[in-house]
């Protein structure tokens, strides 16, 4: 006659441990997935407002010795994978070029940055003729 100390676990038993651990396992491998997108997303979005920032830079450069109804033009180009729109309130910039408003006056330029996968980002400029 066997003691009940030498029995050992049984199947039941073994099979319950092995389902508890899959299912640990199953949901920290699906919360780091969760972790890893959310981590990806944000990056594109910071990327995007970077470029953005950068095209509002090249505006400020490019206005900033501006001169009434006289021309200018940015100089910027955008990393791969990114487009630039750009629009003036009165409709002289059409995202490269525009024209300078006329004294006291001012003109907002809203600049936007799209990305594959991300949100656009945009930012407004006010663009005046010393």
């Amino acid at each position: 006659m066997t003691k009940m100390r030498d029995r050992g676990e049984s199947l039941i038993e073994v099979v319950i441990t092995i389902m508890i651990i899959s299912v640990a396992v199953a949901a920290l491998v699906a919360s780091l997935a969760s972790a890893s997108r959310s981590s990806l997303s944000h990056r594109r979005a910071q990327d995007t407002d970077v470029v953005v920032r950068d095209y509002a830079e090249a505006m400020k450069l490019s206005t900033s010795a501006c001169v009434a109804a006289a021309p200018y033009s940015l100089a910027y180009t955008p990393p791969s994978g990114y487009t630039l729109t750009g629009s003036a309130d009165d409709g002289l910039f059409d995202g490269r070029s525009g024209i300078c408003p006329a004294v006291s006056t001012v003109q907002v330029v809203t600049l936007s940055v799209e990305a594959n996968g991300s949100a656009p980002a945009s930012i407004q400029l006010a663009v005046r003729t010393p």
